[in-house]
């Protein structure tokens, strides 16, 4: 369930909490696994048992030297270190395993904080403290409103006219009603044939937050005008096209 969640409106860093969940039960599991993962006994053990074993080996080589011992004793001791070194091998494995458990617990444990992505503004809460979710459940609309996009539709005869990094001037519709500097980032060489237009990619500069999103721009159609009837590319702080567009 929910525990915390961040106001609307808040502003944020990158790695500002957003939100947190009831963690209780992953932290419960997480301390179980640090408990077992700092079980070594059995390993110590496994390989006491090994040290032991070569050790009398060791002895028993030495006896052989003299030909006070048979073959088979030999073979017999060499079949027991093989033996114990396996059972060695299967702790250490168990214990890497309950190891690798403890990191899979806190990344668990991690999961129950959601931190901000990138500096950025909540726009809107979807959940509430107390409310059990999923992982498809939506708790927060997190936003970046420092730079604007907005994509227009151009006629097809402007293709090849604008220029990208190039700026040009956007006139936004209500409430704003002013003028804006936009830099063009793309132009999609593809052209739509039912509407003879192709696809253009601005960026407005918002760093104050000025300019809501979902505001409708436009190209000014007297610069279009210009533009076509000349046949060269407008110069940076002009525009063309009057095709309107919603800034995301």
């Amino acid at each position: 369930s929910v525990e915390s969640l961040a106001a609307e409106g808040t502003g944020v860093r990158v790695g500002d909490v957003l939100a947190s969940l009831d963690a209780r039960v992953a932290l419960a599991s997480l301390r179980v696994s640090e408990i077992e993962a700092g079980m070594t006994g059995e390993v110590d053990e496994a390989r006491s048992r090994l040290a032991q074993a070569e050790r009398s080996h060791a002895r028993l080589m030495e006896s052989a030297a003299g030909g006070a011992v048979h073959p088979s004793e030999i073979e017999a001791s060499e079949a027991t270190i093989e033996q114990l070194a396996a059972a060695v091998s299967r702790a250490e494995a168990m214990l890497a395993a309950r190891v690798a458990t403890v990191e899979l617990r806190r990344a668990t444990l991690d999961e129950h904080t959601m931190e901000a992505p990138f500096d950025g503004v909540v726009l809107r809460v979807d959940s509430e403290v107390g409310l059990a979710v999923s992982e498809a459940t939506p708790l927060i609309r997190l936003v970046d409103l420092s730079t604007l996009r907005v994509d227009l539709h151009l006629p097809v005869e402007l293709y090849g006219l604008m220029r990208e990094e190039l700026t040009y001037r956007l006139e936004l519709g209500a409430p704003v009603l002013d003028t804006a500097g936009a830099r063009l980032v793309w132009c999609e060489p593809m052209i739509d044939p039912a509407t003879s237009t192709f696809r253009a990619v601005f960026e407005v500069a918002n760093d104050d937050g000025a300019i809501p999103a979902g505001v409708t721009a436009r190209l000014p159609r007297e610069t279009v005008l210009a533009a076509l009837e000349s046949g060269r590319t407008a110069g940076a702080g002009e525009a063309f096209a009057d095709a309107p567009a919603a800034i995301d």
